[in-house]
């Protein structure tokens, strides 16, 4: 199982979630887990998302970071 560190921040209302050297962004409403999760389904659509964990949290003035771990299936 690999995983992918992502940095999540709050913004008006929103979660913006980002990931180092990767141009692609996400945001949600909901919540900082689901914007995590949703940037990592962008960055690997192949992957399965087993779990998301939360690394640092985050709050109104500082950025969070939480870990997505993926699942790669091997087909036969």
């Amino acid at each position: 199982m690999t995983y992918v560190d992502i940095n999540v921040r709050q913004s008006t209302g929103t979660y913006l979630a980002s990931c180092p050297g990767q141009k692609l962004r996400a945001s949600c409403t909901i919540g900082p887990e689901p914007a995590a999760q949703r940037l990592a389904e962008k960055l690997h659509p192949e992957a399965t998302i087993e779990r998301v964990e939360c690394l640092k949290a985050a709050s109104a003035t500082e950025t969070g970071v939480y870990r997505c771990h993926l699942n790669f299936k091997k087909e036969a």
